[in-house]
């Protein structure tokens, strides 16, 4: 009788031990998810801030052009 408790007892305890393990696993899963997830995220809005300050960038210089052509052509311009 005490040897089929005896594997059941151990196989227990390997049950246990496996299920803590598959529970750590998920967490540190899900853990390493939330943290890719959060990069995606930064660097998403890291690509539109850059693109919008490039936008921004060629409409200023757009109208500096402008402003320069006009002033050439004998239009007074104030700073040109």
């Amino acid at each position: 009788m005490r040897n089929c408790t005896q594997p059941v007892s151990i196989f227990g305890r390997n049950v246990n031990r496996n299920q803590r393990k598959h529970k750590v696993d998920k967490k540190k899963s899900k853990k390493e998810w939330q943290d890719r997830e959060k990069k995606i995220d930064n660097d998403i809005a890291a690509r539109q801030k850059k693109r919008q300050e490039n936008i921004n960038k060629r409409i200023r210089d757009k109208q500096i052009r402008t402003l320069k052509r006009a002033s050439k052509k004998g239009r007074l311009i104030p700073g040109f």
